[in-house]
C-alpha cells in the first residue's frame, strides 16, 4: 500500500509562513500529526495546531498533500471524472462553500492557500485549510461510536445536527452535473453524468479485472451491469433529479470530527451530558454535484430517525429510488475497488471488505430491482 508523504514541522511551518507572507506574522507549530482515518486516497493528510500563546484565532490547520503528476500521466485526454477531485478542484468547492453569503456556515474546513507548484524544500502540490474549531481534541465521529464516548442525548443531538447540515449542503445548487472533473461537458442530465461517471470506473474496473490486475478475488459481472443500466436509463430512473446539489459523496463518520469536552476533574456521567460539536468535516475529495442520495451519509450506516428529522424527513419515497439508491453502492464500491487496486490496499481492510460485498449484493438486486 502507498506510504504518506512525510512531513517535517520545519516544512509545515514554512507553509504558514509562506500563507502569513513571513515568519514574523505567523504563529509557531506546536504539533504535526498525520491523520490515518477519513477517505481521500492518493493525498495524506496533516493536523497541525499552533502554539496557544502566539497563534490567531485559527490555531487548527489540515495540510492535504499529494505528488505532483509524473510526466507519463500528463495526457491531452482529461482524468476519469471518478478520480478524486485535485486539489485545485477542491479548493474551488470549499471556497464557493465559504465566499456565497447565501449559504449558511457549514463545517468545512476554509481554504487558505494553494500551491500547484513544487520546490526543492516542499515537493510537494498541497493544500492549507483552517478548522473552525481550535479544539485540542478532535475525534471522528466513528470511532466516537466504537469506544461508547457518547450518550444517547449526545448521539441524539449529533444525529439532528448531522441531518441539518447535509440539508444545508445540498441545498447548495449549481447549472451542472457531475465532478469538477467534468465541468467543461456541462451536463445538464443527471442521468447522462452518472451514467458516463459509472461507464468509466465499470470499464476500468472490468480492464484491471481482465488482466487480473484488480487483484482482489472478485468476479466482475460487467455484462449483467450494463444489462441492468440498460433497464434503468430506458425508465428514466435517473431523470427525477432536476437541480444539481452539492454531494460531499465519500463523506462517512470517519469525516466526522467531533469537538469531545472532557474535564478529569469532573465524573464521567457529567462529561457525557455535555454538549458534543460537529467541529470540522474533512475535505472534499469526491464532491461533485448530483442527486443528494449518492451521498454516503444517507446510506451507510442506515441513518437514524433522529438524521431524517434534521434533514427534513426521509427523501426516499417511491421504489426507483430504492433502486437508484443500489445504483450508488455500486458505484461506489467500483471505485473503492479500482483506487484500492491502484494503491495497492489489502483485502482485509474495511473498505474493501464492503465494496466486495456491495458489488455483489448490488448487481442481485437490480435484477429484480423496480425501475418505474
Amino acid at each position: 500500500m502507498a506510504e504518506p508523504i512525510g512531513l517535517t514541522i520545519a516544512q509545515a511551518q514554512a507553509i504558514l509562513d509562506g500563507y502569513h507572507g513571513d515568519r514574523d506574522n505567523s504563529a509557531p507549530v506546536a504539533s504535526l500529526a498525520h491523520l490515518d482515518y477519513g477517505y481521500s486516497p492518493g493525498t495524506t493528510t496533516y493536523l497541525i495546531r499552533l502554539k496557544p500563546s502566539s497563534a490567531p484565532a485559527a490555531s487548527t490547520h489540515l495540510l492535504v498533500l499529494s505528488h505532483p503528476p509524473k510526466s507519463e500521466e500528463f495526457s491531452p485526454d482529461p482524468s476519469p471524472s471518478y478520480e478524486p477531485n485535485t486539489l485545485d478542484a477542491q479548493h474551488r468547492l470549499l471556497s464557493q462553500l465559504h465566499s456565497d453569503p447565501s449559504i449558511p456556515p457549514l463545517p468545512f474546513p476554509k481554504p487558505l492557500s494553494l500551491s500547484t507548484s513544487p520546490t526543492d524544500a516542499i515537493p510537494y502540490h498541497y493544500l492549507l485549510l483552517s478548522l473552525p474549531s481550535s479544539s485540542q481534541s478532535l475525534t471522528p465521529l466513528s470511532i466516537a461510536r466504537q469506544k461508547g464516548l457518547l450518550s444517547e442525548q449526545q448521539k441524539l443531538a449529533l444525529d439532528l445536527r448531522l441531518g441539518a447540515h447535509l440539508k444545508q449542503l445540498h441545498a447548495v445548487e449549481n447549472d451542472w452535473f457531475g465532478p469538477p472533473a467534468l465541468e467543461s461537458d456541462a451536463l445538464f442530465s443527471w442521468q447522462e453524468a452518472f451514467t458516463l461517471m459509472l461507464e468509466e470506473v465499470l470499464t476500468e474496473a472490468e480492464t484491471l479485472a481482465r488482466g487480473g490486475n484488480l487483484g482482489l478475488e472478485l468476479e466482475l459481472p460487467a455484462d449483467d451491469i450494463r444489462t441492468a443500466l440498460s433497464r434503468g436509463i430506458g425508465g428514466f430512473i435517473f431523470d427525477d433529479v432536476e437541480v444539481p446539489s452539492f454531494v460531499w459523496v465519500s463523506g462517512s463518520e470517519d469525516d466526522v470530527l467531533l469537538d469531545i469536552p472532557s474535564d478529569p476533574g469532573e465524573a464521567d456521567a457529567n462529561a457525557q451530558d455535555r454538549d458534543v460539536h460537529i467541529a470540522a468535516f474533512l475535505h472534499a475529495p469526491h464532491a461533485l454535484w448530483g442527486d443528494p442520495l449518492l451521498e454516503r451519509l444517507l446510506r451507510h450506516p442506515k441513518p437514524s430517525a433522529a438524521m431524517w428529522e434534521g434533514y427534513g424527513g426521509d427523501p426516499v419515497v417511491f421504489g426507483k429510488q430504492e433502486t437508484k439508491m443500489l445504483w450508488y453502492d455500486l458505484y461506489e464500491a467500483l471505485v473503492t475497488l479500482v483506487r484500492a487496486a491502484r494503491v495497492g490496499a489489502r483485502e482485509e481492510e474495511e473498505r474493501v471488505r464492503w465494496a466486495k460485498v456491495a458489488v455483489e449484493r448490488s448487481v442481485a438486486a437490480l435484477k429484480e430491482a423496480r425501475n418505474y
